[in-house]
Protein backbone atom coordinates (compact mmCIF):
# COMPACT_ATOMS: atom_id res chain seq x y z
CA UNK A 1 0.00 0.00 0.00
CA UNK A 2 1.67 3.55 -1.07
CA UNK A 3 1.77 5.86 1.48
CA UNK A 4 1.70 9.80 1.41
CA UNK A 5 5.07 10.35 0.71
CA UNK A 6 5.36 7.52 -2.35
CA UNK A 7 2.42 9.31 -3.19
CA UNK A 8 4.43 12.87 -3.80
CA UNK A 9 7.72 11.05 -4.92
CA UNK A 10 5.56 9.87 -7.83
CA UNK A 11 3.95 12.58 -8.73
CA UNK A 12 6.98 14.18 -8.73
CA UNK A 13 9.26 11.57 -11.08
CA UNK A 14 5.80 11.67 -13.10
CA UNK A 15 6.60 15.36 -13.78
CA UNK A 16 10.44 15.23 -13.94
CA UNK A 17 11.56 12.62 -16.25
CA UNK A 18 10.87 13.65 -19.63
CA UNK A 19 14.25 14.31 -21.55
CA UNK A 20 14.48 18.17 -22.90
CA UNK A 21 14.76 18.60 -26.20
CA UNK A 22 16.20 20.98 -29.01
CA UNK A 23 18.43 23.69 -28.47
CA UNK A 24 17.82 25.97 -25.23
CA UNK A 25 15.32 24.11 -23.93
CA UNK A 26 15.11 23.26 -20.50
CA UNK A 27 13.00 22.32 -17.44
CA UNK A 28 10.02 24.45 -18.30
CA UNK A 29 9.62 21.96 -21.89
CA UNK A 30 9.69 18.89 -19.60
CA UNK A 31 6.34 20.26 -18.21
CA UNK A 32 3.14 19.65 -20.45
CA UNK A 33 -0.09 20.56 -20.05
CA UNK A 34 -1.63 17.11 -20.08
CA UNK A 35 0.55 16.58 -16.86
CA UNK A 36 -0.66 19.28 -14.62
CA UNK A 37 -3.94 18.55 -15.73
CA UNK A 38 -3.52 14.73 -14.76
CA UNK A 39 -2.18 15.99 -11.43
CA UNK A 40 -5.05 18.37 -10.46
CA UNK A 41 -7.65 15.56 -11.26
CA UNK A 42 -5.57 12.81 -9.68
CA UNK A 43 -5.04 15.25 -6.51
CA UNK A 44 -7.72 16.81 -6.19
CA UNK A 45 -10.76 15.74 -8.49
CA UNK A 46 -13.63 16.65 -6.56
CA UNK A 47 -12.61 20.39 -7.31
CA UNK A 48 -11.40 19.80 -10.47
CA UNK A 49 -13.00 17.14 -12.00
CA UNK A 50 -16.11 19.77 -12.40
CA UNK A 51 -13.93 21.94 -14.69
CA UNK A 52 -12.97 22.05 -18.26
CA UNK A 53 -9.12 22.09 -17.28
CA UNK A 54 -8.85 22.53 -21.48
CA UNK A 55 -10.63 25.96 -21.54
CA UNK A 56 -8.51 29.19 -22.71
CA UNK A 57 -9.68 31.82 -19.96
CA UNK A 58 -10.65 35.35 -21.09
CA UNK A 59 -7.04 36.53 -19.15
CA UNK A 60 -5.35 34.90 -21.26
CA UNK A 61 -3.92 35.80 -24.81
CA UNK A 62 -1.54 33.58 -27.06
CA UNK A 63 -0.14 36.97 -27.75
CA UNK A 64 -0.13 40.88 -27.15
CA UNK A 65 -1.74 43.18 -29.36
CA UNK A 66 0.16 45.14 -32.14
CA UNK A 67 1.34 47.85 -30.43
CA UNK A 68 1.80 46.44 -27.47
CA UNK A 69 5.03 48.20 -25.47
CA UNK A 70 5.97 44.25 -24.85
CA UNK A 71 7.24 43.87 -28.38
CA UNK A 72 10.11 46.26 -27.66
CA UNK A 73 11.07 44.21 -24.74
CA UNK A 74 11.82 40.99 -26.56
CA UNK A 75 15.14 39.86 -27.80
CA UNK A 76 15.48 38.16 -31.42
CA UNK A 77 16.33 34.64 -29.89
CA UNK A 78 13.34 35.25 -27.57
CA UNK A 79 10.80 34.89 -30.38
CA UNK A 80 10.52 31.05 -31.26
CA UNK A 81 10.11 30.64 -27.92
CA UNK A 82 7.38 32.87 -27.40
CA UNK A 83 5.94 31.28 -30.76
CA UNK A 84 5.78 27.79 -29.17
CA UNK A 85 2.83 26.62 -29.45
CA UNK A 86 3.26 23.95 -26.57
CA UNK A 87 5.04 26.47 -24.27
CA UNK A 88 2.08 29.05 -25.03
CA UNK A 89 -0.49 25.72 -24.49
CA UNK A 90 1.46 25.17 -21.04
CA UNK A 91 0.96 29.05 -19.65
CA UNK A 92 -2.69 28.54 -20.84
CA UNK A 93 -2.62 25.37 -18.75
CA UNK A 94 -0.91 27.78 -15.74
CA UNK A 95 -4.19 29.82 -15.46
CA UNK A 96 -6.35 27.29 -15.07
CA UNK A 97 -4.40 25.04 -12.96
CA UNK A 98 -4.47 26.11 -8.64
CA UNK A 99 -2.20 23.96 -6.15
CA UNK A 100 -3.78 20.74 -6.00
CA UNK A 101 -1.86 19.43 -2.73
CA UNK A 102 -3.04 22.44 -0.93
CA UNK A 103 -6.44 22.33 -2.74
CA UNK A 104 -7.21 18.71 -1.76
CA UNK A 105 -6.06 19.67 1.78
CA UNK A 106 -8.13 23.02 2.30
CA UNK A 107 -11.40 20.47 1.71
CA UNK A 108 -10.52 17.72 3.77
CA UNK A 109 -9.86 20.69 6.60
CA UNK A 110 -13.29 22.01 5.72
CA UNK A 111 -15.33 18.16 5.74
CA UNK A 112 -13.68 17.76 9.10
CA UNK A 113 -14.15 21.40 10.50
CA UNK A 114 -12.37 24.50 10.16
CA UNK A 115 -11.45 24.65 13.48
CA UNK A 116 -10.13 21.21 14.15
CA UNK A 117 -9.05 21.52 10.67
CA UNK A 118 -6.91 24.15 11.00
CA UNK A 119 -5.34 23.26 14.42
CA UNK A 120 -4.36 19.72 12.90
CA UNK A 121 -2.20 22.22 10.24
CA UNK A 122 -1.16 24.34 13.11
CA UNK A 123 0.22 21.18 14.89
CA UNK A 124 1.95 20.02 11.42
CA UNK A 125 3.55 23.13 11.15
CA UNK A 126 4.76 23.43 14.39
CA UNK A 127 5.97 19.81 15.56
CA UNK A 128 5.53 17.38 12.14
CA UNK A 129 2.75 16.02 10.75
CA UNK A 130 3.82 12.57 12.53
CA UNK A 131 2.71 14.25 15.35
CA UNK A 132 -0.86 14.88 14.02
CA UNK A 133 -3.71 11.84 15.24
CA UNK A 134 -6.05 11.05 12.63
CA UNK A 135 -5.00 13.67 9.98
CA UNK A 136 -6.61 13.24 6.36
CA UNK A 137 -4.63 11.91 3.62
CA UNK A 138 -4.49 15.08 1.99
CA UNK A 139 -2.81 17.13 4.57
CA UNK A 140 -0.24 14.29 5.21
CA UNK A 141 0.69 14.44 1.57
CA UNK A 142 0.71 18.33 1.56
CA UNK A 143 2.57 18.43 4.53
CA UNK A 144 5.17 15.37 3.20
CA UNK A 145 5.48 17.57 0.22
CA UNK A 146 6.78 20.38 1.42
CA UNK A 147 8.81 18.73 4.23
CA UNK A 148 11.03 17.78 1.16
CA UNK A 149 13.68 20.19 0.57
CA UNK A 150 14.76 20.15 -3.10
CA UNK A 151 18.32 19.30 -3.80
CA UNK A 152 19.49 22.40 -5.45
CA UNK A 153 18.03 24.71 -2.43
CA UNK A 154 21.52 26.23 -1.21
CA UNK A 155 21.48 27.55 2.10
CA UNK A 156 24.43 29.45 1.93
CA UNK A 157 23.12 31.51 -0.43
CA UNK A 158 20.31 32.14 1.18
CA UNK A 159 21.53 32.96 4.85
CA UNK A 160 24.02 35.07 2.92
CA UNK A 161 21.12 36.91 0.91
CA UNK A 162 19.30 37.36 4.35
CA UNK A 163 22.28 39.44 5.89
CA UNK A 164 22.84 41.65 2.74
CA UNK A 165 19.03 42.67 2.53
CA UNK A 166 18.41 42.68 6.62
CA UNK A 167 20.39 46.62 7.44
CA UNK A 168 17.55 47.47 4.23
CA UNK A 169 14.55 45.70 5.11
CA UNK A 170 15.20 47.27 8.53
CA UNK A 171 15.45 50.64 7.69
CA UNK A 172 12.06 50.64 5.39
CA UNK A 173 9.64 50.53 7.77
CA UNK A 174 6.65 49.78 6.24
CA UNK A 175 7.50 52.32 3.08
CA UNK A 176 6.51 51.74 -0.29
CA UNK A 177 4.12 48.12 0.83
CA UNK A 178 1.24 49.44 -0.59
CA UNK A 179 2.40 50.60 -4.12
CA UNK A 180 3.40 46.76 -4.39
CA UNK A 181 0.26 45.33 -3.30
CA UNK A 182 -1.41 47.91 -6.11
CA UNK A 183 0.43 45.78 -8.38
CA UNK A 184 -1.22 42.93 -8.47
CA UNK A 185 -4.44 44.42 -9.36
CA UNK A 186 -2.66 44.97 -12.78
CA UNK A 187 -3.43 41.79 -14.62
CA UNK A 188 -7.55 41.19 -15.73
CA UNK A 189 -9.42 39.79 -12.54
CA UNK A 190 -6.12 39.25 -10.36
CA UNK A 191 -7.59 41.13 -7.75
CA UNK A 192 -11.20 39.82 -8.22
CA UNK A 193 -10.86 36.93 -5.00
CA UNK A 194 -10.44 40.09 -2.61
CA UNK A 195 -13.66 41.67 -3.51
CA UNK A 196 -15.68 38.38 -3.52
CA UNK A 197 -13.93 37.66 -0.04
CA UNK A 198 -14.32 41.09 1.60
CA UNK A 199 -10.43 40.77 2.16
CA UNK A 200 -9.64 45.21 1.57
CA UNK A 201 -13.06 46.62 2.28
CA UNK A 202 -12.82 45.51 6.08
CA UNK A 203 -10.79 48.41 7.60
CA UNK A 204 -10.29 45.79 10.59
CA UNK A 205 -8.52 43.02 8.25
CA UNK A 206 -7.30 45.28 5.49
CA UNK A 207 -3.98 45.83 6.96
CA UNK A 208 -3.51 42.27 7.88
CA UNK A 209 -4.10 41.20 4.40
CA UNK A 210 -1.63 43.99 3.14
CA UNK A 211 1.08 42.51 5.57
CA UNK A 212 0.12 38.93 5.29
CA UNK A 213 1.02 39.64 1.60
CA UNK A 214 3.92 41.62 1.36
CA UNK A 215 5.51 40.08 4.38
CA UNK A 216 7.86 37.80 2.50
CA UNK A 217 10.79 39.83 1.90
CA UNK A 218 10.94 40.34 5.87
CA UNK A 219 10.65 37.08 6.66
CA UNK A 220 13.33 36.12 3.85
CA UNK A 221 16.02 39.05 5.48
CA UNK A 222 15.65 36.87 9.36
CA UNK A 223 18.31 34.35 9.94
CA UNK A 224 16.83 30.39 9.57
CA UNK A 225 13.23 31.76 8.85
CA UNK A 226 12.86 29.34 5.51
CA UNK A 227 14.39 26.47 7.46
CA UNK A 228 11.41 23.90 8.94
CA UNK A 229 11.13 25.42 12.24
CA UNK A 230 11.81 28.68 10.98
CA UNK A 231 8.80 31.75 10.64
CA UNK A 232 9.00 31.96 7.27
CA UNK A 233 8.21 28.67 6.76
CA UNK A 234 5.76 28.71 9.17
CA UNK A 235 3.94 31.39 7.52
CA UNK A 236 4.29 30.26 3.95
CA UNK A 237 2.38 26.88 4.48
CA UNK A 238 -0.58 28.99 6.42
CA UNK A 239 -0.63 31.11 3.55
CA UNK A 240 -0.52 28.56 0.84
CA UNK A 241 -3.12 26.82 2.89
CA UNK A 242 -5.59 29.64 3.52
CA UNK A 243 -5.04 30.71 -0.42
CA UNK A 244 -6.21 26.87 -1.28
CA UNK A 245 -9.24 27.52 1.32
CA UNK A 246 -10.41 30.51 -1.04
CA UNK A 247 -9.90 29.18 -4.07
CA UNK A 248 -11.73 25.68 -3.24
CA UNK A 249 -14.55 28.05 -2.27
CA UNK A 250 -14.50 29.87 -4.82
CA UNK A 251 -14.61 27.50 -7.30
CA UNK A 252 -17.12 25.35 -5.49
CA UNK A 253 -19.53 27.69 -3.53
CA UNK A 254 -19.81 31.26 -5.34
CA UNK A 255 -21.78 31.03 -8.74
CA UNK A 256 -20.41 34.19 -9.81
CA UNK A 257 -16.80 32.95 -10.57
CA UNK A 258 -17.24 31.83 -14.20
CA UNK A 259 -13.85 29.76 -14.66
CA UNK A 260 -14.14 30.59 -18.73
CA UNK A 261 -13.99 34.06 -17.84
CA UNK A 262 -11.24 34.57 -14.58
CA UNK A 263 -9.61 31.55 -14.91
CA UNK A 264 -8.83 29.51 -11.65
CA UNK A 265 -8.52 31.51 -8.94
CA UNK A 266 -5.24 32.19 -7.32
CA UNK A 267 -3.47 30.47 -10.21
CA UNK A 268 0.15 29.40 -10.47
CA UNK A 269 0.94 32.28 -12.96
CA UNK A 270 -0.41 34.93 -10.14
CA UNK A 271 1.79 32.88 -7.05
CA UNK A 272 4.81 32.82 -9.85
CA UNK A 273 4.33 36.68 -10.07
CA UNK A 274 3.96 37.15 -6.71
CA UNK A 275 7.15 34.67 -5.50
CA UNK A 276 9.88 37.01 -8.17
CA UNK A 277 8.60 40.02 -8.35
CA UNK A 278 10.97 41.07 -6.06
CA UNK A 279 13.79 39.70 -8.10
CA UNK A 280 12.43 42.15 -11.19
CA UNK A 281 12.16 44.91 -8.96
CA UNK A 282 15.61 44.55 -7.77
CA UNK A 283 17.08 44.49 -11.50
CA UNK A 284 15.02 47.74 -12.20
CA UNK A 285 16.71 49.62 -9.55
CA UNK A 286 20.12 48.19 -10.39
CA UNK A 287 19.84 49.58 -13.87
CA UNK A 288 19.07 53.27 -12.78
CA UNK A 289 21.91 52.86 -10.09
CA UNK A 290 26.00 52.45 -10.58
CA UNK A 291 28.83 51.96 -8.75
CA UNK A 292 29.08 49.87 -5.56
CA UNK A 293 25.38 50.33 -5.41
CA UNK A 294 24.33 48.81 -8.61
CA UNK A 295 27.15 45.62 -7.50
CA UNK A 296 25.03 45.32 -4.71
CA UNK A 297 21.54 45.14 -5.84
CA UNK A 298 23.13 42.35 -8.64
CA UNK A 299 24.41 40.49 -5.80
CA UNK A 300 21.33 40.49 -4.31
CA UNK A 301 19.31 39.85 -7.11
CA UNK A 302 21.59 36.72 -7.93
CA UNK A 303 21.98 35.34 -4.48
CA UNK A 304 18.17 35.78 -4.14
CA UNK A 305 17.39 33.85 -7.06
CA UNK A 306 17.72 30.79 -4.85
CA UNK A 307 15.67 32.09 -1.90
CA UNK A 308 12.80 33.25 -3.46
CA UNK A 309 13.03 29.75 -5.89
CA UNK A 310 12.37 28.08 -2.68
CA UNK A 311 9.98 30.45 -0.96
CA UNK A 312 7.95 29.81 -4.46
CA UNK A 313 8.34 26.10 -3.70
CA UNK A 314 7.01 25.83 -0.04
CA UNK A 315 4.25 28.79 -1.18
CA UNK A 316 3.00 26.41 -3.80
CA UNK A 317 4.30 26.98 -7.09
CA UNK A 318 5.07 23.67 -9.69
CA UNK A 319 8.80 22.60 -9.11
CA UNK A 320 9.31 22.52 -13.05
CA UNK A 321 8.42 26.46 -13.41
CA UNK A 322 10.44 27.60 -10.84
CA UNK A 323 13.64 29.06 -12.39
CA UNK A 324 17.25 28.05 -11.40
CA UNK A 325 19.09 30.80 -13.40
CA UNK A 326 18.41 34.45 -14.20
CA UNK A 327 18.15 33.96 -17.89
CA UNK A 328 15.36 30.79 -16.73
CA UNK A 329 13.47 34.25 -14.56
CA UNK A 330 13.64 36.32 -17.05
CA UNK A 331 12.55 34.36 -20.00
CA UNK A 332 9.39 32.46 -17.83
CA UNK A 333 8.59 36.13 -16.38
CA UNK A 334 8.25 37.63 -20.31
CA UNK A 335 6.03 34.65 -21.29
CA UNK A 336 3.94 35.13 -18.72
CA UNK A 337 3.44 38.88 -19.71
CA UNK A 338 3.35 38.18 -22.99
CA UNK A 339 0.45 35.65 -22.33
CA UNK A 340 -1.27 37.46 -19.57
CA UNK A 341 -4.34 39.82 -20.35
CA UNK A 342 -3.06 43.46 -18.70
CA UNK A 343 -6.19 45.67 -18.08
CA UNK A 344 -7.31 47.30 -14.56
CA UNK A 345 -10.58 46.05 -14.27
CA UNK A 346 -13.58 48.12 -12.68
CA UNK A 347 -12.75 47.09 -9.09
CA UNK A 348 -9.40 48.15 -8.84
CA UNK A 349 -10.43 51.69 -7.53
CA UNK A 350 -12.41 50.03 -4.63
CA UNK A 351 -9.05 47.76 -4.04
CA UNK A 352 -6.45 50.30 -3.99
CA UNK A 353 -8.55 52.48 -1.81
CA UNK A 354 -8.88 49.73 0.61
CA UNK A 355 -4.69 49.12 0.58
CA UNK A 356 -4.28 52.99 0.49
CA UNK A 357 -6.70 53.27 3.65
CA UNK A 358 -5.46 50.51 5.57
CA UNK A 359 -3.59 50.90 8.79
CA UNK A 360 -0.58 48.79 9.38
CA UNK A 361 0.68 50.14 12.79
CA UNK A 362 -0.37 48.76 16.35
CA UNK A 363 -0.76 52.12 17.69
CA UNK A 364 -2.17 56.06 17.23
CA UNK A 365 1.33 57.61 18.30
CA UNK A 366 2.13 60.45 16.56
CA UNK A 367 5.17 59.09 14.80
CA UNK A 368 3.02 56.23 14.00
CA UNK A 369 0.54 58.29 12.12
CA UNK A 370 2.82 60.51 10.70
CA UNK A 371 4.53 57.81 8.79
CA UNK A 372 1.17 56.27 7.86
CA UNK A 373 0.24 59.68 6.06
CA UNK A 374 4.27 59.94 4.76
CA UNK A 375 3.95 56.29 3.39
CA UNK A 376 0.28 56.89 1.78
CA UNK A 377 2.00 60.13 -0.53
CA UNK A 378 5.23 57.66 -1.09
CA UNK A 379 2.98 54.80 -2.58
CA UNK A 380 0.76 57.04 -4.72
CA UNK A 381 3.68 58.45 -6.33
CA UNK A 382 5.45 54.88 -6.96
CA UNK A 383 1.88 53.86 -8.49
CA UNK A 384 1.72 56.65 -11.29
CA UNK A 385 5.80 56.49 -11.84
CA UNK A 386 5.39 52.32 -12.52
CA UNK A 387 2.59 52.80 -14.42
CA UNK A 388 2.07 56.21 -15.96
CA UNK A 389 -0.53 58.76 -14.65
CA UNK A 390 -3.44 57.40 -17.24
CA UNK A 391 -3.10 54.13 -15.63
CA UNK A 392 -2.70 55.25 -11.90
CA UNK A 393 -5.77 57.66 -12.24
CA UNK A 394 -7.71 54.58 -13.51
CA UNK A 395 -6.54 53.18 -9.82
CA UNK A 396 -7.93 56.36 -8.31
CA UNK A 397 -4.74 57.92 -7.92
CA UNK A 398 -3.79 61.08 -8.38
CA UNK A 399 -0.57 63.03 -7.53
CA UNK A 400 -0.44 66.60 -7.11
CA UNK A 401 2.63 69.12 -5.50
CA UNK A 402 2.28 68.00 -2.18
CA UNK A 403 3.41 64.48 -2.93
CA UNK A 404 6.49 65.84 -4.10
CA UNK A 405 7.48 67.70 -1.55
CA UNK A 406 6.30 64.68 1.57
CA UNK A 407 7.36 61.55 -0.27
CA UNK A 408 11.45 62.58 -0.13
CA UNK A 409 10.65 62.47 3.87
CA UNK A 410 10.49 58.58 3.58
CA UNK A 411 13.32 58.35 1.69
CA UNK A 412 15.12 60.47 3.67
CA UNK A 413 14.00 58.59 6.93
CA UNK A 414 14.89 54.87 5.31
CA UNK A 415 18.49 56.43 3.94
CA UNK A 416 19.08 57.40 7.18
CA UNK A 417 18.54 54.72 9.30
CA UNK A 418 20.84 52.22 7.18
CA UNK A 419 23.51 54.86 7.24
CA UNK A 420 23.35 54.34 11.50
CA UNK A 421 23.49 50.60 10.87
CA UNK A 422 26.11 50.55 8.38
CA UNK A 423 28.19 52.77 10.71
CA UNK A 424 27.80 50.88 13.62
CA UNK A 425 28.61 47.64 11.32
CA UNK A 426 31.88 49.36 10.51
CA UNK A 427 33.02 49.82 13.82
CA UNK A 428 34.86 46.86 15.88
CA UNK A 429 32.38 44.32 17.20
CA UNK A 430 29.50 46.68 15.46
CA UNK A 431 28.70 43.98 12.72
CA UNK A 432 27.30 41.66 15.51
CA UNK A 433 25.02 44.44 17.08
CA UNK A 434 24.25 45.68 13.72
CA UNK A 435 22.94 42.64 12.79
CA UNK A 436 20.41 42.25 15.96
CA UNK A 437 19.22 45.43 16.03
CA UNK A 438 17.87 45.02 12.54
CA UNK A 439 16.22 41.69 13.14
CA UNK A 440 15.32 43.14 16.32
CA UNK A 441 13.14 45.54 14.24
CA UNK A 442 11.99 43.17 11.32
CA UNK A 443 10.47 41.05 13.99
CA UNK A 444 8.84 43.92 15.54
CA UNK A 445 7.36 45.04 12.29
CA UNK A 446 6.12 41.67 11.71
CA UNK A 447 4.32 41.81 14.93
CA UNK A 448 2.65 45.23 14.41
CA UNK A 449 -1.30 45.76 13.48
CA UNK A 450 -2.96 43.94 10.87
CA UNK A 451 -0.72 41.07 12.00
CA UNK A 452 -1.84 38.30 10.07
CA UNK A 453 -4.47 36.12 11.23
CA UNK A 454 -4.50 33.48 8.58
CA UNK A 455 -8.00 32.83 8.41
CA UNK A 456 -11.07 33.04 5.90
CA UNK A 457 -15.15 32.63 6.10
CA UNK A 458 -16.57 30.11 3.71
CA UNK A 459 -19.57 32.08 4.33
CA UNK A 460 -18.83 35.25 2.29
CA UNK A 461 -18.24 32.73 -0.67
CA UNK A 462 -21.72 31.59 -1.29
CA UNK A 463 -23.13 35.18 -3.42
Amino acid sequence: MKTARDQVEANENQNTTAPASGPGKGRLERLTAAQLRDQHLRLCGDVYGQLDLEIAPQRFRYQPGARSRLHKSIRPEQKSALNDKNRADLFRQLNMSGDPYADAAALAIQKIGMKKGLDMLDDAIKNGIESVRGAPDALVALMEQVDQVPDWVDWQKIDRFGELARLLVASMSYYGLKAGFVWTFMNAYQGLPMILTGALSNPDSAGGRVVETTGAIRYLALPDSMRRDGEGFRSCVRVRVMHAIVRVNLLTRNPNWDPRVFGVPLPQTDMYAASMVMLHILASMSGRTSGRVSVWLDELRELGLNTFAYYAYVIGVHPETIPRTLAELDDHWLMMQYTLSHRIDPWARELTDGVMNSYLYPGATVSERLEDKIDRYLCELLVEAIYGKRDAAEFGVRVGPTHYLVAPLAIASTAARIARLGALSALPGGRRIAQERAINQIRKDLGLAGKAKFETDPSRYQS
